[in-house]
């Protein structure tokens, strides 16, 4: 029997295997590129929120399906609350106690090639175009271990 010290802060994924678990890096993005707002932008439009307020919170660039071009996920979030969240112990923004106001969202949205054309899709997320009072809004981001090994690499 192997005995294991209390849990991480965080979790850990333990892999024995002879393959590179991570062959192609993440890298973290300057979340205020113009391309990557009006991606949002468009996107938060096309989903009927007239005049988005866009507020990127992370940018990752990796080659997720190997075929040598990069992918791109962009987590953005804008509740119109104030964003009371400990960074220190999570660096995203923490979900409003009351319901969301009209054009808040949080969203993970992949931008990749396809045929030669870009094309954004939805990875996860929630995007309201109008108060509702029966929801309990989440937070979207990007998946943490994409993330932590994206700032191992930008160091």
């Amino acid at each position: 029997m192997v005995s294991l010290s209390s849990k991480p802060k965080d979790g850990v994924i333990g892999l024995a295997a002879t393959w590179n678990a991570l062959p192609r890096s993440p890298v973290i993005a300057d979340a205020t590129q113009s391309v990557y707002v009006e991606a949002v932008r468009d996107f938060l439009k096309a989903r009927g929120i007239a005049d988005p307020k866009v507020r990127i919170t992370r940018i990752l660039r990796v080659d997720l399906d190997g075929d040598g071009e990069e992918e791109v996920l962009i987590s953005a979030t804008n509740y119109f609350s104030e964003d009371k969240s400990d960074h220190s112990a999570a660096p995203f923004p923490e979900a409003p106690i009351e319901s969301p106001r009209p054009g808040s969202y949080s969203i993970v949205i992949l931008r990749r090639l396809v045929a030669g054309k870009v094309q954004t899709q939805l990875v996860a997320g929630e995007v309201y175009q109008k108060p509702d009072e029966s929801v309990a809004p989440n937070v979207y981001q990007s998946p943490r271990s994409l993330t932590s090994m994206a700032t191992a690499n930008s160091k």
